[in-house]
């Protein structure tokens, strides 16, 4: 599968939420977020750290794997 196909059907998703994306991006930052840069203490925190992007590019990344590994 090609890396630019792939980068189309990511943002799809993302734009809407296909298969619960968006939830697998929120489980993605708080397994991986680091305490220096955010705090995430709540789901309001969460939902604030998910809309300004925070680790998108490396949650997109893994995603990304993941589909070529299938």
């Amino acid at each position: 599968m090609n890396t630019d196909y792939l980068d189309i059907v990511f943002e799809e998703a993302m734009a809407e939420d296909r298969n619960d994306i968006f939830s697998d991006y929120n489980d993605y930052i708080m397994d991986n977020a680091d305490p220096s840069e955010v705090t995430i203490c709540n789901g309001d925190t969460l939902l604030e750290a998910a809309e300004s992007g925070y680790l998108l590019e490396e949650f997109k990344s893994s995603w990304m794997e993941k589909e070529l590994a299938a």
